[in-house]
Order: C-alpha cells, then structure tokens, then sequence
C-alpha cells in the first residue's frame, strides 16, 4: 500500500488576516497621496481629479473613493494633513535653541521652500477651506516641541520668569502659516517670507527675555537675516 503524507498548509489567523488587509490598505492610501501630491505640486489643487489619480496609480474610480469618503475634497484634506505632518515630523533631537537655524520656526520654513509649489498650493487651499486656527492640530507635534523649547529657556533664564509660553508658541504659529499665506499669494518671495517670520518670531521672545536671552535672539536675528536689534 502506498504511503500518503497529509501535508498541514497553514492557515492565516484571523488577527493576521486583519492585520495585512490593513497594512494593504495603508500602502493604498499611501500612493493615492503619493500620486495626488504629485499633481498638486505640478499644476494646483485644481489638477487633483479622480480620473487623473487612477490613471496616476492605476487603481479604479471605486477603489479610490473607499479609501477617501466618497469626497475629492477628503483627498485633498488628508493631503494637507500629510503636508503639514512632514514638517511636524522634524528629529526631535536637532529642534533647539542654542545656536540659529535649529529652532523649529527655521524647519517649518525650510520644508515651505524646499517644495514651493506643493505648499503654495497646500496653503491656498487651506486658506479658502478652512479657518487659520484649525491648521494648529496639523503642526500638533511641532508645537508641542516648541513648548518644550521655550519652557527649558525659561527655565535657564533666557526667558523672563513671567513669559507666557502659550502665548509664543500660538504666536508663532499663526507667524508661520500667516506669512506662509502672502508668500503663496504672490505678496512676498521666498526671502521675505524667512525673513519677515524669523524677525516677527525673535523680536517677540526679545521682548519677553532677560537680558541674556536678549543677547542670544538678537544674535540669532542678525545672523539669520542681518537685521539689527538693540537691546
């Protein structure tokens, strides 16, 4: 009689199974973003159409959808939450304050014009769409960062006991996107844009620093932009 071997095949757990329908799902929304930044950077949140996303990916008109709430306006939203994450997203490790060009207001500029026409584009459409203070959850892990920073200033006496952190930090914020919104409307290039937040950040914490800390943020302004403070 011949030997028959039953060959046990395994099968994916439930719990697995769930797990890479997700993951798949993930790496999907991951080239619709991918394929719709790409569009908007080359021609403006107009060129962001569904016959062109699944040309763009190769996925169908019902794929993308799914994956969106049925909205093209959900797809540009979640472009712009994936926009404003990048420059959220900065090494927590290289944010500081003791030397220019490492405070979190230099990154967020950085990562404007280092990809002008995607965020030109992005801040437009924030700005027609949604209200400006709303834009503080998508810089969340910026900004808490920034208090951190700030916080740890006052605590070495660069700041003065009495500095309202909170306040500076919502300060500069509204800085960044508010200057960020005349730069994508023409009124300002690409220089004045870092160089109107940088003097409009700085001047703010001089004002609320001890004479040291006056010193150092002056210096930071001067070697950022060559403007001159007194202190």
């Amino acid at each position: 009689m011949d030997t028959v071997y039953l060959i046990r095949q395994p099968i994916m757990s439930v719990t697995a199974f769930k797990s890479k329908r997700q993951q798949n799902r993930e790496e999907t929304i991951a080239r619709i973003l991918e394929a719709a930044r790409e569009l908007m950077e080359e021609a403006g949140e107009d060129a962001v159409t569904l016959r062109k996303l699944a040309r763009k990916t190769g996925l169908s008109a019902n794929t993308i959808y799914r994956n969106f709430g049925g909205s093209r306006d959900d797809i540009v939203a979640a472009i712009i939450r994936d926009a404003f994450q990048d420059i959220a997203l900065t090494v927590d490790d290289e944010l500081s304050l003791d030397a220019p060009g490492r405070a979190p207001w230099d990154y967020a500029i950085n990562q404007f014009l280092e990809n002008p026409a995607f965020y030109k584009a992005v801040t437009l459409f924030r700005t027609g769409d949604q209200p400006l203070h709303e834009a503080r959850q998508h810089l969340s892990h910026l900004h808490s960062k920034t208090f951190e920073i700030l916080e740890s200033a006052k605590r070495d006496g660069l700041l003065v006991a009495g500095a309202d952190v909170d306040f500076l930090v919502d300060h500069f914020t509204y800085v960044v996107l508010g200057f960020a919104d005349r730069w994508a409307k023409g009124g300002i290039d690409g220089d004045q844009f870092r160089e109107q937040i940088l003097f409009s950040v700085y001047t703010s914490l001089i004002v609320n620093s001890t004479p040291a800390g006056r010193r150092r943020f002056a210096g930071f302004l001067q070697t950022s932009t060559g403007r001159k403070v007194y202190t």
